[in-house]
């Protein structure tokens, strides 16, 4: 329906409805993909080709739309995305159970969780970082139109973040082992808050390009480490509605006020340099609650050795 949409209602209604049915697509794949990781997978290597496919899209459907002669709201677009969820469709009846024991949820089990600190401070940082992330996220496309870069240069730099972030994930195991979460978290938010920065700054391609880079830290190094914290502190019993509350606090709260907060900006001053300063700003925060967080957790685990006898 939204390539037959030729009005806000039309619109607005066609992707509510679409939204009603995708919301937890994402929440339950992740959900099967950490059973396979606790199960001795990697879960760069599993994730990666999602980044994959998602770079190939970038760049060929870029190129397809600048042949096309850079249509405003080309229908080819949506025709696109339902090809692709057919293909969802398709692959998704292949997929089979992870054999681990599952129980339906209750309220206790959502406080439970909600007890545990580290959860807790990533249902914080997630929806911040995610609000910050919305000047890119759905407005980088108009960002690039309104310095003159056609459809095709939007591709490669799509890809290039992806590429990025396809190096991160596949390393991301190493990382893991070397560095706590919440250092890998608070570098996340260090470069992103660097990067949206530096974002209205770039007036040409060629820079814009090579900032795209940094995509490797904003999204795969903060999505690796959002999903280990999840594994690393929610039951198995509970990892589908753990992933939920992560993915609503992210998704679900991130994007509501992010694309809401840019939208009314892009309004007001015609341009999405002062949202993407603003995110900016905004990524400090999490920043500091990580930091802050990462210092509290080493000085809990210096003490637990000493009180163990491991420590001087």
């Amino acid at each position: 329906p939204l390539a037959l949409a030729g009005s806000f209602g039309t619109l607005f209604g066609s992707y509510l409805f679409f939204a009603l049915f995708s919301v937890g697509i994402g929440g339950l794949v992740d959900a099967v993909a950490i059973a396979r990781v606790r199960a001795g997978a990697h879960y760069g290597r599993i994730r990666v080709w999602g980044s994959f496919g998602y770079m190939l899209s970038s760049i060929g459907v870029g190129i397809w739309l600048t042949a096309r002669g850079g249509l405003a709201a080309d229908p080819l677009v949506p025709w696109l995305i339902s090809a692709g969820h057919l293909g969802l469709l398709l692959v998704s009846l292949q997929m089979r159970g992870t054999g681990e024991p599952s129980r339906r949820p209750h309220l206790a089990d959502v406080r439970a969780l909600l007890s545990d600190r580290r959860f807790r401070l990533l249902l914080i940082v997630a929806p911040l970082h995610w609000i910050g992330c919305a000047p890119y996220n759905v407005f980088f496309g108009i960002f690039m139109r309104d310095r003159g870069l056609p459809a095709r240069v939007l591709g490669v730099a799509l890809a290039t973040g992806v590429a990025a972030e396809m190096l991160v994930l596949l390393v991301f195991a190493r990382l893991a082992r070397r560095f706590r979460i919440e250092s890998l978290l608070a570098v996340s938010f260090a470069a992103t808050a660097l990067r949206w920065a530096l974002m209205p700054l770039c007036q040409g391609s060629t820079l814009l390009i090579v900032l795209q880079l940094f995509h490797g830290l904003t999204f795969g190094l903060y999505w690796g480490s959002g999903i280990a914290l999840v594994a690393a502190s929610v039951p198995s019993h509970l990892r589908a509605t753990g992933q939920a509350l992560y993915v609503v606090a992210m998704l679900g709260v991130g994007n509501a006020f992010g694309y809401v907060a840019t939208g009314l900006a892009y309004d007001v001053f015609g341009r999405v340099d002062r949202a993407f300063f603003a995110a900016a700003v905004l990524e400090l925060v999490p920043l500091g609650l990580m930091l802050w967080r990462g210092r509290a957790g080493g000085a809990q685990e210096r003490a637990a050795k000493v009180r163990s006898g491991d420590g001087a």
